[in-house]
């Protein structure tokens, strides 16, 4: 049962892992596009 968690703990932390370099990717294309955008506008 230990052995179980312990690898169900190994897979979250790996699940989140995953996840935040799925978001951090999504969120340096999406400023890179925002600031292009607003640079573009004359915003900066």
């Amino acid at each position: 049962l230990q052995l179980v968690r312990e690898v169900n703990e190994m897979g979250i932390k790996a699940n989140l892992k995953q996840r935040f370099r799925i978001y951090s990717y999504f969120y340096i294309t999406f400023r890179s596009k925002y600031d292009a955008a607003a640079f573009k506008l004359g915003w900066m």
